[in-house]
């Protein structure tokens, strides 16, 4: 049985993964504007309403990609939720 020796290295310095420079929104798209609820159907809670083309911060989308989580811009930071239906995912304009 022979036994090679390994050499002492140095732990190699992570490497710095890059950082997104935009992140997604969604946009209302329609003339009507939408509601806000507080889940992701019609079923839930409405509160609020959007006006077109108001634009939110994505938090996530449901599973079957038909309502979007969003943070609202109000200064509270709530998250609500918004169908896709009436709206767009675009890259945030800040």
């Amino acid at each position: 049985m022979t036994v090679e020796s390994v050499e002492d290295t140095e732990p190699a310095e992570p490497t710095a993964v890059p950082t997104p420079t935009s992140s997604l929104c969604v946009t209302v798209d329609s003339q009507y504007g939408v509601n806000i609820r507080g889940g992701p159907g019609v079923t839930f809670a409405q509160l609020g309403f959007a006006e077109d083309k108001a634009q939110f911060p994505l938090v996530e989308e449901n599973p079957g990609g038909t309502w979007y989580r969003i943070r609202m811009t109000d200064g509270t930071g709530d998250e609500t939720w918004i169908s896709a239906d009436f709206s767009n995912l675009e890259v945030c304009q800040n």
